[in-house]
């Protein structure tokens, strides 16, 4: 943003771009709200920000939003594209006007940061360099992963996951494909979880989203089995979201050896997922879904 043409003096610089699309849809909805919440007309509206301009910058200024663009634009927000002088103005009117949510403009800033939320989970979780220096070391790699379908009783997905590093920036991608072939009166379904992973003490976690993002997702790995200083088996638990309900159970996951981890190798591996049922897991992976005592594969919240 350009503090010279765009800022706006007050409690702090508007956050809102011209050219963004996203900051210019967000306007309309605040607009909107504050529209029908306070019943202020358009021409109230218009006169309010021309009142404010006329406080700071003399009584000679030229109105930044008359009554007829200001209609225009709530009826287009798409196609009228008001200035970057415009739209800080009028969120300046609506920030005095206890109508801007503040909360928004703080995570337009931190978005603002590549990764952002990778690097605050490792500032919230308080994350020794040396665990996310060594974590990025031994973890990068393909792996084949077993989960328990909450939809399907008794069989579990053979997904394939993707693990890299950008050595530079400190950052630990996550990406996971599973596939459920149609089967059982259902329909196939394909899903793509991305995120980060990163690890606490002695737990490797992944944190991700589907491409929808409709979902949360946590794995958490607390077990973990290391050769020739590369993670190769790690089993723990996860924590996923469908539609209202929310579920947990124990996943599996290991390194597919001799293999370059890189993105073309992963399409390719993608089409090996499929749902299987419980008793084609191979019997060294089913002993830890069959612990003593435990006969659900899925825990239901």
């Amino acid at each position: 943003m350009d503090t010279q043409r765009d800022g706006i003096p007050g409690r702090q610089y508007a956050p809102l771009r011209p050219g963004d699309d996203g900051h210019r849809k967000l306007l309309f909805q605040k607009l909107k709200l504050y529209k029908d919440s306070s019943g202020a007309t358009y021409g109230k509206i218009a006169q309010g920000v021309m009142d404010l301009l006329k406080n700071d910058e003399g009584k000679s200024v030229e109105a930044p939003w008359k009554e007829a663009y200001l209609r225009k634009f709530m009826s287009d927000p798409e196609n009228l594209k008001p200035s970057g002088h415009q739209m800080n103005t009028m969120y300046r009117f609506l920030d005095e006007k206890g109508a801007w949510d503040h909360r928004v403009a703080k995570r337009n800033q931190v978005s603002e940061i590549e990764d952002a939320a990778y690097f605050c989970l490792l500032e919230f979780f308080d994350v020794a360099e040396m665990t996310t220096t060594n974590l990025l070391r031994r973890l990068p790699g393909i792996y084949r992963i077993y989960r328990p379908v909450l939809t399907h009783p008794k069989h579990f997905v053979v997904g394939a996951v993707r693990l890299w590093s950008d050595m530079d920036r400190g950052i630990l991608r996550y990406e996971e494909y599973n596939a459920i072939q149609r089967m059982n009166g259902r329909e196939a379904k394909h899903v793509t979880l991305k995120g980060y992973a990163f690890k606490k003490s002695n737990f490797v976690s992944l944190f991700a989203s589907d491409s929808s993002k409709s979902s949360i997702h946590i794995t958490t790995f607390t077990s973990c089995e290391i050769q020739d200083d590369q993670y190769i088996i790690l089993f723990g638990g996860f924590f996923d979201t469908l539609g209202k309900q929310m579920y947990s159970g124990r996943v599996f996951m290991e390194r597919i050896q001799n293999i370059s981890d890189d993105e073309e190798t992963f399409n390719r591996l993608k089409a090996d997922s499929r749902c299987i049922h419980k008793r084609q897991v191979p019997p060294s992976i089913a002993g830890f879904f069959d612990r003593p005592g435990e006969t659900d594969d899925i825990g239901l919240f």
